[in-house]
C-alpha cells in the first residue's frame, strides 16, 4: 500500500544557500511513514506493546531539482 503526504519546506529546513538540507528531506519521509502507521496500523504503541519494531530495509529518493523554502514536496511511502 502506497501512502502519499505533501509537505511544505520550512524556512528552518534550508541551508545558507536556501536549499533544503538532506536531513530535512529524510525527516519528511519519516513523518509520512509515521502518518501511514497511525492511519492504517499497526501504530507505534501497538508494535511496542507486542515487542515489535519498525525496521527500514530499503529507501529510495529522487530529487529532480533543489528544494527551497516554501516549496511543496510529495512523499510516497
Amino acid at each position: 500500500m502506497k501512502w502519499h503526504e505533501e509537505f511544505e519546506v520550512s524556512s528552518h529546513d534550508v541551508d545558507f544557500n536556501g536549499i533544503a538540507k538532506a536531513s530535512s528531506t529524510i525527516r519528511y519521509m519519516q513523518e509520512a511513514a509515521n502518518k501511514q502507521l497511525e492511519a492504517v496500523g499497526p501504530t507505534t504503541k501497538q508494535m511496542t506493546d507486542d515487542g515489535k519494531a519498525f525496521v527500514l530495509c530499503r529507501v529510495s529518493a529522487s530529487f529532480y531539482a533543489p528544494l527551497y523554502a516554501h516549496d511543496k514536496v510529495e512523499v510516497v511511502t
